[in-house]
């Protein structure tokens, strides 16, 4: 019988601190085996003093932020600052069960609860006396557990979709007659970090009477503060972690809003019911009045806590008209289109123009493209994924047409993530030429390669990998004007462009470009603020480019080098504390060869690793384990 295995605490520095648009190229696996070998849990805390030792300004370090494609045009994404992924590791580690404890215990509304793992299929309950095989093996390991996990399971819903589709928005639709959906304007740029304060002051002027207690609302408030650059406003939107802190505060202003609902005379279960996703509201009742009521609650007391809701967004409706119309069409258009490519008695095989003006007229019917466009391309990655003998029979010309059309509606993210998937599956195929490929990137460039380089990057490496035929004329085109783009320019993505650049040098003389990259890191390196390292966001020239090992940027790496030693003189110079351990144990890792970005990137089994399989997190391989020999 196989033993079962736990997990630790560490493991949350591998799971809820990166957002999942964070390149596939950028790990925390190396940090955080190093936090490990260097007993990061063993760090002298002063007990008398736990909280102020913790939470305080020599934490304060900026994120790397960058900005992805969503439906309002974009929204900006942040990388954790590796000062602040230890502090979140020790966040976590005095506060996480205290905060799960009081979500659960005070939540009525929220539909997306975080329960504790009591168990994850990769630890042995041994402490940190983990072994593995051979390097390999602990490597796959670590790879699905970054691209998969979340330390907290979530229930009863973990994605919207599934409480869309599932029994429980079915009897709420049955049960009441009238529904408002709303939400939350710029949610997590809102937050403002002392209104954790204010949900025990119930006052902003009173706020400042918990500055030195030893309050969780207190502790929140300064640590949020430390990880987002020490900005009270806003937090970093894209790690689990936010989202955590985010659930604590609305279920903490739901009590008070509860309250004042049941004030009115309105009874749970009998005259509304409420369902929450993270900030997603539906208000169900059977009486028109008193929704606009109880929506007058909500309006009223998120407005003490500077949160607004979005009025533009905001849709009432009755139930007996509500239908998903989204996925009830999408269904149809996929049962009835692009399921039978995959089957044997597939009735066409030359489809790519019907399927294409069957999602036309859906899209000018209803709009939604993206939902529509996330809806098929999931299908797609699901089926194909399973194909084995029918692989010659599929006209891969027309899939692959079909699969970029739907990109092109949607080239976000998560919607390219899939694109990488499917083409990865598509190369596997006996007879398939890359000429599909290649034509369709040509066919929809202009609508995929668009402005927000971190959607399309990983993409982008594929093709190098791939070895995938693009034009010098065509790349210049997107990568130059990257380059020169210097409100813009960040550089997890200029080290995603220069992993391109080195995987297809075989092809292009590349001098002119490592120029460039050699000549922007250097200039962003000379303007940083070396007594407050962590806290300019400059820094992540230096954390992203420390361990660069190609030929080119050797130069560099020894100015970067002197750099970091000269700072870790400047630090051991200073008084003691836990922030300056921290930063010593950071500065110590840049300085080891290791770092944040996998420079190899290049080995073409990666892929088969870890799928991109969700709208929100990939999914583990479930044939990766079983031949794993795990040792203890």
């Amino acid at each position: 019988m196989a033993k079962k295995l736990s997990r630790q605490v560490e493991d949350y520095i591998i799971t809820d601190i990166l957002p999942v648009e964070k390149g596939n190229f950028f790990s925390n696996r190396f940090f955080y085996q190093f936090l490990i070998d260097s007993d990061i849990d063993n760090f002298k805390i002063d007990n008398d003093n736990f909280y102020t030792s913790l939470f305080n300004r020599g934490f304060h370090a900026s994120p790397l932020k960058f900005k992805t494609k969503n439906r309002e045009g974009f929204r900006e994404i942040g990388i954790l600052n590796p000062i602040s992924m230890i502090e979140s590791f020790y966040f976590i580690s005095s506060c996480g069960n205290n905060i799960i404890d009081s979500i659960q215990k005070n939540n009525k509304y929220s539909i997306r609860v975080p329960y504790k793992y009591k168990s994850l299929l990769y630890k042995y309950n041994s402490g940190k006396s983990v072994y593995y095989s051979n390097e390999e093996e602990r490597q796959q390991l670590l790879i699905s557990l970054e691209s998969s996990g979340t330390f907290y399971r979530h229930k009863p819903y973990k994605i919207l979709t599934k409480y869309l589709k599932g029994e429980k928005n079915l009897f709420q639709n049955d049960k009441y007659s009238f529904f408002i959906k709303f939400d939350i304007e710029n949610f997590f740029g809102s937050i403002y970090t002392h209104t954790y304060n204010w949900l025990v002051t119930n006052n902003p002027l009173d706020a400042i009477k918990l500055k030195n207690m030893k309050s969780i609302y207190t502790t929140i408030d300064g640590f949020l503060q430390n990880i987002n650059g020490a900005k009270t406003n806003g937090i970093v939107v894209g790690p689990e972690l936010s989202r955590l802190l985010a659930e604590f505060l609305l279920v903490n202003i739901e009590q008070k809003i509860d309250v004042e609902i049941i004030s009115k005379g309105f009874t749970w279960h009998k005259d509304y019911e409420i369902s929450r996703f993270v900030d997603d509201y539906y208000l169900y009742t059977n009486d028109e009045s008193v929704a606009e009521i109880i929506l007058s609650i909500f309006k009223a007391n998120f407005n003490e806590y500077n949160l607004k809701i979005n009025d533009s967004k905001t849709k009432r409706l009755k139930t007996s008209d509500f239908t998903n119309k989204v996925i009830n069409e999408c269904s149809i258009i996929t049962n009835d289109y692009i399921i039978p490519i995959f089957e044997v008695d597939s009735p066409s095989r030359h489809f790519y123009s019907s399927v294409r003006n069957k999602v036309q007229i859906l899209i000018n019917e209803i709009g939604e493209k993206e939902r529509v466009s996330s809806y098929m391309l999931s299908t797609i990655v699901r089926k194909i994924e399973n194909v084995k003998d029918m692989a010659e029979k599929i006209n891969k010309k027309e899939l692959t047409n079909l699969c970029f059309y739907l990109v092109s509606l949607n080239p976000n993210y998560n919607s390219i993530q899939k694109l990488v998937t499917i083409c990865n599956n598509l190369l596997k195929f006996e007879n398939f030429d890359k000429e599909y490929i290649e034509h369709a990137i040509y066919r929809f460039s202009d609508k995929i390669f668009n402005s927000y380089i971190n959607d399309w990057i990983n993409f982008l490496i594929f093709i190098g990998i791939e070895d995938i035929n693009i034009s010098k004329e065509f790349e210049d085109k997107f990568i130059s004007s990257y380059l020169s783009d210097k409100d813009n320019i960040e550089p997890k993505s200029v080290a995603g462009l220069l992993i391109y650049l080195k995987i297809s040098e075989n092809k292009i003389d590349r001098s002119d470009y490592y120029e460039k990259i050699n000549n922007l890191v250097r200039e962003n390196i000379k303007i940083i603020n070396k007594n407050e390292f962590f806290l300019d966001k400059n820094c992540w020239w230096i954390i992203i480019f420390s361990n660069c090992p190609y030929s080119e940027f050797y130069a560099l790496k020894r100015e970067i080098d002197l750099f970091l030693n000269q700072l870790k003189i400047k630090n051991a110079s200073e008084k003691k504390d836990l922030g300056q351990n921290v930063k010593a144990m950071t500065l110590e890792f840049l300085l080891s060869g290791q770092g944040f970005i996998e420079w190899e990137f290049s080995n073409k089994d990666i892929y088969s690793k870890y799928y991109f399989y969700t709208r929100k997190r990939t999914l583990f391989n479930p044939d990766m384990f079983d031949p794993l020999e795990i040792s203890y």
